[in-house]
């Protein structure tokens, strides 16, 4: 179809249709060191600049790792091949690009197959052991025939930075992306149901980026859409009953109660837990949810934007107490993470609960935006 596809099933999965999983503590024996050599018979992949706090601090930053660590797997889950680069990191920079030629170069011996990588600091341990029955971090799917070939649409090369740290890199320009907070509650159960995203360039201009450093004009940003009435946004919307954007939705850009924006749209919902419905005020202990005791459950809608013109009208706004929700689960997975053809991106996997003492998926949906 013309649209992108994030299966929200809990897997990861890439345009063939391949499962990605990895594990986190491949390597066994000590790695071999590679230094990176221009492109050869190997086409280089190319490379997205993911900026992330909460993935940095798994995989490690490699903006400024000294030393990358590269993990091959094979599709029953087992090493294959691990090597450093103390180059590979300022290539990626330099060119935005994978060369493939290293896997050549530090493999030699690989056979021809389908493969699971990960590029990380060498100097950090992943913070989660992964196994078959969880999905990768964003590990990326390869082929060998004869030559290699990604698979997939892109490498994640990730960086740490927010608007906490922002001043740490000049050099790096990030692939633009913001979140907000989206859960699945089908009013009739539908197996498998993928989330089905237009492409940005026919999607809509919202104001995704609030009052975000990046965004000195607040102008909004072209961004993919979902049509998908079982796909909804968790909002609040303002003293006019409006949703204009992501100050009355909850993502990174969320400028929350304490007038600072959060690092993705559990940790600006959060800023909710335990407090008074303008969220200024304790009122009880934070339980890390939300829920009927709290005074921000019934101020809260879900948003389905029935006609597609990315303007919350009233009948497109329902309470959660109509919907059966009895709670908002502000743990989340930080391994869960599903990406479509146009770059957009589902991540940190959690539930909410519904009367019927059902789960529904819950999840961060990081639109990639176009300044047009």
């Amino acid at each position: 179809g013309s649209g992108g596809t994030i299966a929200t099933n809990g897997t990861v999965v890439v345009t063939n249709g391949t499962v990605v999983v990895t594990c986190s503590n491949c390597a066994t024996a000590p790695p071999t060191v590679a230094v990176v050599t221009p492109p050869s018979d190997n086409p280089n992949f190319p490379v997205a600049y993911v900026c992330s706090t909460i993935r940095s601090a798994m995989w490690g930053n490699l903006a400024t790792a000294a030393t990358v660590q590269v993990d091959l797997m094979d599709r029953n889950l087992h090493d294959a091949c691990s090597f450093q680069s103390s180059t590979l990191s300022q290539y990626i920079l330099q060119n935005k690009a994978f060369p493939s030629q290293i896997l050549a170069d530090n493999c030699p011996n690989i056979a021809d197959g389908f493969y699971y990588m990960n590029v990380r600091d060498a100097a950090r341990t992943p913070a989660t052991t992964l196994i078959a029955v969880h999905i990768a971090p964003f590990g990326q799917l390869i082929e060998k025939m004869g030559t290699w070939h990604l698979l997939d649409q892109q490498i994640d090369f990730i960086a740490d930075v927010n608007p906490m740290n922002m001043h740490q890199f000049t050099s790096i320009k990030c692939d633009l992306m913001a979140s907000p907070l989206m859960v699945h509650l089908p009013t009739t159960p539908v197996p498998n149901e993928h989330l089905l995203l237009t492409p940005p360039s026919r999607g809509i201009l919202f104001d995704i980026l609030g009052e975000s450093p990046e965004n000195v004009d607040r102008s909004p940003k072209r961004i993919s859409w979902n049509h998908n009435p079982n796909y909804k946004f968790i909002v609040l919307p303002n003293k006019s009953g409006r949703v204009d954007g992501i100050d009355e939705m909850f993502g990174e850009n969320t400028k929350g109660p304490d007038g600072e924006l959060a690092l993705n749209g559990y940790d600006a919902l959060a800023k909710y837990d335990g407090m008074s419905a303008d969220g200024k005020t304790r009122i009880a202990k934070a339980k890390g949810r939300i829920d009927m005791n709290d005074p921000i459950y019934y101020e809260l809608r879900l948003w389905a934007d029935l006609n597609g013109d990315g303007v919350a009208q009233p009948e497109e706004l329902v309470t959660l107490g109509s919907q059966g929700i009895t709670s908002i689960d502000l743990h989340f997975d930080p391994s869960y993470g599903e990406r479509d053809r146009f770059g957009n991106q589902a991540r940190y996997k959690s539930v909410i609960t519904t009367l019927d003492g059902q789960t529904h998926l819950l999840f961060d949906l990081w639109f990639r935006y176009l300044n047009k």
